[in-house]
Order: structure tokens, then C-alpha cells, then sequence
């Protein structure tokens, strides 16, 4: 040839068409050359629904080249060898592998990256640049072809929203997308080395003519190929960039404001949350499933999600953090030096706890000023004392001493007990409020310092109450002098131990019986065996049956529940397995150990753990299916 063609590539190959006759073989060798001197010589248009992968092989088959050859051609510096197992990066986002933009220009197409998943990315805010990381599609695309026959027979190509792993019928013919070959039961690649459109690589019969099974398409199918069909246009609109927020911040908040906006309020997951706040340790992308999966559960079509308007007031709202309990409420004992201040409660506990009038209290604190506890209580959320001393010793007793200091006289004309009006009385004496001189009662003058320092040491390693006053030796009213003390108080509190009462020894025979009747219950129905579960059926508290010794015999019915229930489902898997087996035997399939998982829904590594008898036993049924072609067996 002459040397001054400005030669890109010359391509040469031999390729071997082998034919079988019934007695012999007959080779014929072909030699191709194919020059290109800066074009294609054919250069077929693609479709608008049709996928890269499809448009490849057709303008392959067009030029008289193989598919990897033509992909050979547009390969990026740098990238691996074209393999049909890399296909699918070309339909998800081919740059990293295939120079498209080239390729495009070469045919004179534009806009080739709507052959693409490019589009689905840009729609929910994800740039060329971020797509490979992004992961955010992963799962969702098949990594073999599917197609519908009835389609290839009208039109000879492959549509992108076949290779969505969810869209599994024909939106047009409403038949199941057949997922291999009908005559050789192979998988067929994304963009195979050899082959066309409409036909098999393996055994080149044509894909057409395979039968279909028609489907009923019903809201959920129906659904589901709406938002996909508005997902691959690429004129449909999506996330719009918004000022001050990045792209994943605006689509995460979004989500929210449709959440919020739903009559049934369902809960924003953790993700979501960390996205809209940019709170997450690794920057994340929201993955397009869990997109779907909240718009399909608040009924919120894409379109609609995308004409969304957020308010700076709902951005504020959601990335303001609110403030913690203790950050946002505050001491309401009017002598301490916290009063109405934050930052002087300090939590103690969470538990919900239910009080003498069936109100629900929760979120336990104390102040570290003045040692008073507080709780939340009621609907609101509101913030209580927990005891008496702010509102019966403070605002009741306190008052009436003006008047009478006889502790009889107080109890009669309030109708309490003398002993809550003693303990109110020392209570304010020893936190200042009242003179000794004017008590009904005998306590000391003023707290000693080295007492406080040894009652102090003495919480401090653990030890009771009672046994510290023993060990001081001292009278009631003189030690609770120095209990009510400020620092006495909130070190009690803050260094309390959890205390938890000691089981039973011994359980009644009819509580025994109850307890063995539930677990048959719950034996008989196939029912999961639960301490929840078994509580609610006694109407006790799951503490009550700790107490009642009674965690041991449940834990044992459990343990044996789970065996009998794994056994099960061992024999369940094994039938399952073999039933595959004879069935895609018996039509002429290739069986392999990807395909029987595949059927049975389990993934290969979770049975190893799970079953690993199934497991092995499924490699061994494979294996002798296909040295041997005969099926003959037993569970083992």
C-alpha cells in the first residue's frame, strides 16, 4: 500500500469457520483486511433506546469486524484488554475502558452517551468524574443479556433498559425477557467477540424465534418500568444544582421533604440523614435502589420528586443539629446557681420507667450544682423532679414553718406522713434554706468538713448507705444532715451502681407450667422462640422471668428451635436443589453450579456457611451430572 495513506490501523485476521457434517469436518480459512484511514465505512445510526454494548456489535457486523476488534480501536491508554466479561462497563460508564466521544464523532453521532447509563447518574446529581467511585448502580445491572424475541423480531437491536436487573418483562409485548440462549441454554455476553445482533455467539440460532411466556404487568411491574423509562431519557429533568449545598446534600434532602411530606410518616434512614448532613467519616453517594424504594413506598413519582422546591427554612431545619436534652433544658431549683441556666445537667440514664400514676418517665439527670434529679415525663416531653424536696419540702414545707415548727401539727393539717415532713425539713436544713434554730428537730449545727470527706471516699468504693452509717455511728437525723448534702447527693447518684435483684431459687410449678405450655405454643406454630415474645404471652416483664429463673429453659428451647429450623431448611435446599437439577435435565439445559444458585436464590458463599452439606452435595450432583448424564441419587 502506498506509505503517504495516513493509516490509523490495519486489522488482520484469520478467521476459521468450522462445519459439521455428519461425517466430517470441512475448514475454511477467510482472510479479512480491514483498512481504517480516520472513519468507518459503514456507520449505522443508532436507536434512541438501544444500548452501547448493541450499537457496538452492529457496527462491527456493518465493517466486516469483530466486536473486540472495533472495541480495540476506541481502547483508552492504559485499560485492560477487551474481554466480554469487562462488557458491561460499557454500557454503565464506558470512559474508563472505550473512548465513546471518539467513536461518536467517528460516526457522527451525538449525544452517544444516551446509549448509556450516563443519563440515570446525571439525573440524581452524580458528575462524569464521580461515577466510577460512586457505586450507585451497583447490583442493579445485569452483567448478561437479556432480551424480548418479539422485539428483535421487529427491531434488530438490543435495548438498554433490558440490562436493568428489577425490569425483567417487555414493556411493549408484555412477555419475560428471556435471560439465555433457547437452544444452547448459554448466557449470552454483553458484547461477545463474535456474533450479531438477534443471535446467539455460541450456537448462532436466532434469538427470535424463541418462545415467549406472556405476564401480567400490574401497578408494581408497571411502576417499575415508569421510573426506569423516565430514568434512561435523557430529556426528562433531574436534580437541579442548588447554591450553598452539594449534589448529594440536595438529593438526600429531597428524600427527606418527600418523606416528611407523606401521611404516613416513615422513618428517615440513618444514611439519608448523613448524606443531608455531611456527618458521614467516607465521602458516600445515596445508592439509586434505596431512591426508588422511598419514592415507591411514599408514591412519589420521579418526576414529581425532581419538581420538589426546598425552602432555606427546611434546609436550615435539617442541617442544624438539634441540641442535646441536657444542652437544652435546665435546673428549676430557684436557690441553685444553675437555676434556668444550661449546662449544669448531667444525664445519668435513658431507661423508661413507669411511676406510681402509669405516667412513662425517661432520660434521667441530676444537677450538678444542687444534686436535684430530674426526669422527662408525659407526651411533651417535659422535664420533672424526681423525689419531693423541690416541690413538697421547697414550696409547701418551707412556708408552713413560718407558722408552726411541730412536725405533728405539719402532718395532720397536710395529711402526710411525719417521717416525708422529717426528711423535708433535715432536707432543707442541710442545703442552708432554713436556720437550725428554728427546726422541730435535733440535727448539727454545720457540716464537718472531714465527715463529708469520708462519706464522700466511702461512695466512692461502693459502699451502701446503711453501712456507712453504721460505720459512723451515727443517729438518723444527723446522717441524712449529711446525705442531703449538695456533694454527698451528686456523688450518690453519679457513682450509684446498677443494682439488679437476685433470681429466685426456686419457680412455682404453675408458673413453670405456663412458662412450658408458651414454648410449646410457640413449638407447635413455627413461631420463633423470644424472651420478647414469651413475656408478652405470660403478661409479665421480660425482668420478672429472670427472676423467675426461667432464662435457661427458654434459652435451651430456643437453641433447639434453631436446629430443628436449620435442619429444615437443610432438607428443604436439598429437595429444592435436586428438583432443578431433573427439571433443567430434562429439557436439555446445561446445568451448572452458578445456575442451580442462582434458581434456588442463595447465594454460593452464604450456603457454604449456612449448609455446607448442601453445599457439597450440590458440586457433587453437578459434577456427576455432567461426567456421567445420568441422574441417580439419594439425600444424604
Amino acid at each position: 500500500m502506498n506509505k503517504q495513506v495516513n493509516k490509523k490501523l490495519i486489522i488482520e485476521k484469520v478467521t476459521y469457520f468450522i462445519l459439521e457434517d455428519w461425517n466430517n469436518i470441512i475448514i475454511y480459512s477467510f482472510i479479512r483486511v480491514v483498512v481504517i484511514i480516520n472513519r468507518l465505512l459503514i456507520t449505522p445510526k443508532p436507536v434512541l433506546t438501544e444500548c452501547l454494548t448493541g450499537y457496538i456489535s452492529r457496527v462491527a457486523r456493518a465493517n466486516f469486524v469483530s466486536s473486540h476488534d472495533l472495541w480495540r480501536l476506541f481502547l483508552v491508554p492504559s485499560s485492560h484488554y477487551p474481554q466480554s466479561s469487562m462488557s458491561i462497563i460499557l454500557d454503565t460508564y464506558p470512559a474508563s475502558t472505550f473512548n465513546y466521544i471518539q467513536f461518536g464523532e467517528m460516526l457522527n453521532v451525538e449525544h452517544i452517551e444516551h446509549l448509556t447509563l450516563i443519563p440515570v447518574f446525571k439525573k440524581i446529581g452524580i458528575t462524569d468524574t464521580e461515577i466510577l467511585k460512586s457505586r450507585a448502580l451497583g447490583g442493579m445491572i445485569e452483567k448478561h443479556r437479556k432480551y424480548c424475541p418479539k422485539c428483535l423480531k421487529e427491531n434488530d437491536f438490543y435495548k438498554l433498559m433490558w440490562q436493568v436487573a428489577e425490569v425483567k418483562w417487555c414493556d411493549i409485548h408484555c412477555v419475560t425477557l428471556l435471560e439465555e440462549c433457547w437452544n444452547c441454554h448459554k448466557r449470552i455476553p454483553l458484547l461477545p467477540s463474535a456474533g450479531q445482533v438477534g443471535k446467539c455467539p455460541y450456537c448462532e440460532c436466532n434469538l427470535a424465534e424463541a418462545t415467549t411466556k406472556h405476564v401480567n404487568i400490574g401497578e408494581k411491574k408497571e411502576r417499575i418500568l415508569r421510573d426506569w423509562q423516565y430514568l434512561l431519557n435523557p430529556e426528562m429533568p433531574g436534580l437541579t444544582p442548588a447554591d450553598n449545598l452539594s449534589n448529594q446534600q440536595q438529593l438526600a434532602i429531597l428524600i427527606i421533604l418527600a418523606l416528611q411530606n407523606n401521611s404516613e410518616k416513615i422513618k428517615i434512614p440513618t444514611s439519608i440523614m448523613q448524606s443531608a448532613r455531611k456527618s458521614r467519616v467516607y465521602e458516600s453517594y445515596t445508592h439509586l435502589a434505596l431512591l426508588l424504594s422511598i419514592l415507591r413506598d411514599v408514591q412519589i413519582s420521579l418526576d414529581d420528586f425532581f419538581k420538589l422546591q426546598i425552602s432555606e427554612e427546611f434546609v436550615y431545619r435539617i442541617l442544624t443539629r438539634p441540641a442535646k436534652i441536657i444542652h437544652r433544658t435546665a435546673c428549676l431549683t430557684p436557690w441553685c446557681k444553675g437555676y434556668l441556666k444550661t449546662g449544669t445537667l448531667q444525664r445519668t440514664a435513658t431507661s423508661t420507667k413507669m411511676d406510681k400514676n402509669g405516667e412513662k418517665l425517661n432520660y434521667y439527670m441530676v444537677c450538678t450544682e444542687c444534686g436535684i434529679e430530674y426526669c422527662l415525663s408525659g407526651p411533651d416531653k417535659g422535664i420533672r423532679e424526681r423525689g419531693y424536696f423541690l416541690s413538697f419540702a421547697y414550696n409547701k414545707i418551707l412556708p408552713l414553718l413560718r407558722n408552726t415548727n411541730c412536725i405533728k401539727q405539719l402532718a395532720k393539717a397536710i395529711n402526710e406522713p411525719e417521717d416525708k415532713i422529717r426528711r423535708s425539713i433535715i432536707y432543707l436544713a442541710a442545703n442552708g434554706l432554713i436556720r437550725e434554730s428554728k427546726l422541730p428537730l435535733s440535727i448539727p449545727p454545720e457540716h464537718d468538713e472531714e465527715i463529708i470527706k469520708v462519706i464522700l471516699n466511702k461512695i466512692r468504693i461502693g459502699t451502701q448507705a446503711k453501712q456507712i452509717r453504721r460505720d459512723l455511728n451515727m443517729k438518723y437525723n444527723d446522717f441524712l444532715f449529711y446525705w442531703f448534702e449538695p456533694r454527698i447527693r451528686i456523688a450518690n447518684v453519679l457513682n450509684k451502681p446498677i443494682n439488679r435483684p437476685q433470681r429466685m431459687q426456686t419457680t412455682s410449678s404453675k408458673d413453670l407450667l405456663r412458662l412450658r405450655d408458651a414454648l410449646a405454643y410457640c413449638k407447635d406454630n413455627n413461631i420463633r422462640i423470644s424472651i420478647k415474645l414469651i413475656s408478652k404471652i405470660l403478661e409479665v416483664c421480660p425482668e420478672t422471668i429472670r427472676l423467675w429463673g426461667m432464662l435457661p429453659e427458654i434459652k435451651q428451647a430456643k437453641e433447639v428451635q434453631r436446629l430443628a429450623l436449620k435442619e429444615n431448611r437443610k432438607k428443604e435446599l436439598l429437595k429444592k436443589a435436586e428438583e432443578i437439577i431433573k427439571f433443567n435435565k430434562s429439557i436439555g439445559k446445561l446445568i451448572s453450579i452458578e445456575l442451580v444458585y442462582k434458581e434456588l436464590g442463595y447465594h454460593r458463599t452464604s450456603m457454604w456457611r449456612d449448609h455446607p452439606e448442601v453445599a457439597k452435595h450440590i458440586s457433587q450432583l453437578v459434577n456427576r451430572i455432567n461426567d456421567d448424564s445420568v441422574i441417580g441419587w439419594s439425600v444424604p
